[in-house]
């Protein structure tokens, strides 16, 4: 099996002009335990991680107006689970117009072939041998305990992931899940 830890591109904060389609993850502050229950708005951005062609985006709280602008000027957004985590985070930042935000979420597609939710980490290992050690939850232990790079290395390799398995889709017109641990690969058909 794979991994996704080659070294990053240089991170930058700078937003330039977008109007290409990107790639989208987060990481919050805080657990549903810590916002009061599931209100993700409440939850706070830690880190969140645009790819943009090559190019590396890394983007913290304080840069939240800097990433709106990112979002709101790119052609699509591109991300996993953007409408049931993502962008309700993202819905606690008044700066972020979630109305110019143009996406794909492909758990979203994924789920409606499948019947079924698909966990990325069983899209990403059945269609391209490719794993992750860690989880949210240890993210913000992490963000917690000043570790900021575990949690940027995390959420980078979390949005790579996503990047490969839309990429791997998009050419092939299809991505394999494993719907329990017994190794069995499904073919889902995909128009991405």
């Amino acid at each position: 099996m794979g991994d996704l830890s080659f070294p990053l591109p240089e991170p930058t904060t700078n937003p330039g002009p977008s109007l290409v389609s990107i790639y989208l993850n987060l990481e919050t502050q805080r657990t549903a335990n810590d916002a009061g229950g599931w209100f993700p708005e409440k939850m706070g951005v830690s880190v969140a991680v645009v790819l943009d062609g090559t190019q590396t985006r890394i983007f913290t709280e304080k840069d939240i107006s800097a990433l709106a602008a990112v979002l709101e000027s790119a052609e699509r957004v591109i991300g996993y689970n953007l409408e049931g985590f993502d962008l309700k985070v993202l819905s606690g930042y008044p700066e972020i117009d979630l109305g110019r935000i143009r996406h794909l979420d492909l758990l979203q597609d994924l789920q409606r072939v499948a019947e079924k939710r698909v966990m990325l980490w069983s899209a990403v290992e059945a269609t391209l041998g490719l794993t992750t050690e860690s989880d949210g939850i240890q993210m913000v232990k992490c963000w917690k305990n000043g570790e900021i790079e575990k949690v940027i290395d995390h959420c980078s390799s979390v949005t790579r992931g996503i990047k490969a398995l839309h990429e791997y889709g998009r050419e092939h017109g299809h991505v394999f899940y494993s719907p329990d641990e017994d190794g069995e690969r499904l073919r889902l058909e995909v128009k991405w």
